[in-house]
C-alpha cells in the first residue's frame, strides 16, 4: 500500500472459520508476509473514532492524521479502531 510517498504492507486479519475480514495487521516490517494462518490475537475493544476526534487531536498535537481519512469515511463521520492483544503463534 502506498501513503504520503512511502510503501507498507497491509495484512488482513480474517475471524478463524470463517471469510469475514475483522481488521489489518500494517508495517514495514510485518512479520505476517511469511505465514498464512496466525493465532493467539483476541479483540480487547471496538472504538468508534470520529473524523472530529481526529481534526481535534491534529489541531492539539500538529499533527495531520486527517488527511489520511478517505472520502467515504469522512462522509460517514467516523471510524472504527479493532484493540487487537496477544502474542501471534505462526500456524505454517
Amino acid at each position: 500500500m502506498q501513503h504520503n510517498h512511502s510503501s507498507f504492507e497491509v495484512h488482513e486479519l480474517i475471524k478463524e472459520d470463517t471469510i469475514t475480514p475483522i481488521g489489518e495487521l500494517a508495517g514495514r516490517d510485518n512479520f505476517a508476509e511469511n505465514y498464512k494462518t496466525i493465532t493467539g490475537y483476541v479483540v480487547n475493544e471496538v472504538i468508534v473514532w470520529t473524523y472530529q476526534d481526529t481534526l481535534d487531536f491534529d489541531n492539539a498535537n500538529d499533527t495531520n492524521y486527517a488527511e489520511s481519512w478517505c472520502h467515504e469515511a469522512i462522509q460517514q463521520g467516523y471510524i472504527y479502531i479493532v484493540d487487537f492483544a496477544g502474542f501471534g503463534v505462526p500456524n505454517d
